[in-house]
């Protein structure tokens, strides 16, 4: 199926792409406000530093926790008392 132009997305300049991907994973690890300050400049943004690092698990830490949780088993289905209608 043709789509209209006005409905396809833009061209990637995929060394713009590769440069925002590069400064990302460098501010991951090493909050440089040089290097966020030219992120931003390049993408068109204000992303604070805390956004870079944020909803990342410690690497190593020992209070990280697992994101995926052990469902229990269940040997017998629900009581009819515990069942919404």
């Amino acid at each position: 199926m043709e789509l209209r132009p006005e409905l396809m997305p833009p061209a990637l300049n995929e060394q713009l792409v590769a440069r925002l991907a590069k400064l990302a994973a460098h501010l991951d690890g090493d909050p440089d406000e040089d290097m966020r300050a030219e992120f931003n400049r390049l993408a068109g943004t204000d992303i604070p530093i805390a956004e870079f690092t944020r909803n990342r698990p410690a690497r190593g830490h020992a209070l990280a926790r697992p994101v995926f949780r052990n469902v229990p088993f269940l040997d017998s289905p629900p009581a009819q008392s515990e069942f919404v209608l």
